[in-house]
């Protein structure tokens, strides 16, 4: 179940958070007077303005469209991602997505189940780890893959025996994907520095991502 919400006590220290569940992917940052730090985009935008409201009585998050002729609404669907649309008189007669975020939905914590890599290649493209197969097929046909992936093979890491024919536990190497993001979030926590976190995260941006 996807959910958002606003967290903080005051301007400063506000932020609009998204979860899964009681599971937190993705924040917007704190509120710096014009715009979250996480979307400095939202600052500068000629269709698009932005105000953040804190008192004693009330706090909120509004956006407005600045031409009178455009139809918008903000939703959160069943991707897990919170979109604006705009609906543009004379063009396709169809509601058009200007924003999204997180921006990509590999980011969204679990999307595609448990032992499952997500790649934003097509969008989302989800497959399972070496050794695993998809828990529920039709549920997976329909689009829903939040059950993930299933072992193959149990484990013999609790056994005093090995597997048939003498096999035993083994991990398999997985190269250029990254961590699930709240994996990510304490590696760099505890990682060397804020200049090299930055090149790491920007080096695996558009990697497959683990869930």
């Amino acid at each position: 179940m996807y959910s958002y919400e606003l967290s903080g006590h005051n301007g400063d220290t506000s932020s609009v958070s998204m979860f899964n569940s009681s599971k937190q992917y993705w924040s917007s940052g704190d509120w710096g007077g014009q715009y979250f730090s996480n979307i400095p985009e939202s600052v500068g935008q000629k269709w698009l303005s932005l105000q953040f409201t804190s008192n004693k009585e009330e706090q909120y998050v509004q956006y407005a469209i600045e031409d009178p002729t455009v139809l918008s609404r903000g939703i959160m669907d069943v991707s897990g991602q919170m979109k604006v649309l705009l609906w543009f008189e004379g063009s396709s007669q169809d509601w058009q997505a200007v924003y999204t975020v997180p921006k990509s939905q590999c980011d969204v914590h679990a999307t595609c189940g448990p032992f499952t890599v997500c790649s934003d290649v097509p969008s989302p493209s989800c497959s399972c780890m070496k050794g695993y197969s998809i828990w529920s097929p039709q549920d997976w046909e329909l689009g829903d893959r939040s059950a993930g992936c299933a072992r193959n093979t149990p484990l013999y890491c609790n056994s005093n025996s090995s597997g048939v024919g003498g096999e035993t536990d083994k991990f398999y190497p997985m190269t250029s994907v990254q961590l699930p993001v709240s994996e990510l979030q304490k590696t760099t926590t505890f990682g060397a520095s804020s200049a090299e976190n930055h090149q790491v995260a920007n080096h695996l941006q558009k990697s497959p991502r683990i869930q």
